[in-house]
């Protein structure tokens, strides 16, 4: 999230994430942030941990002095699974006429 001169990212884990307050400037050299469509850019960020910041509201966040590219991230393929695709046809037909059989009772 670009605030002008500096920009929030998010730093995430397998399990849990971190905001990050840099300049925007040190953000120039990533090109994938991790999302559906892509795997993010793997980065190193050196700066203070802030548990309770007290510009941020007492958010917990880390004030960033540098950031590394570590290893590029890339764009995913994500097939669909056909298998998924028919049982939600199946199972959307069985409640419509599960809806209709009792709609007819009352």
């Amino acid at each position: 999230m670009d605030r002008g001169d500096h920009s929030w990212i998010n730093l995430k884990d397998d399990f849990n994430a971190i905001g990050v307050w840099c300049k925007s400037s040190s953000l120039e050299g990533v090109k994938f942030i991790g999302d559906y469509k892509a795997r993010g850019d793997l980065i190193e960020v050196n700066g203070t941990f802030h548990r309770a910041c007290s510009i941020h509201d007492g958010d917990l966040d880390i004030h960033a002095d540098t950031i590394k590219i570590i290893l590029r991230g890339y764009a995913v393929d994500r097939d669909i699974d056909m298998k998924m695709v028919h049982s939600t046809v199946i199972l959307f037909m069985i409640a419509i006429l599960t809806i209709i059989i009792f709609r007819k009772k009352l």
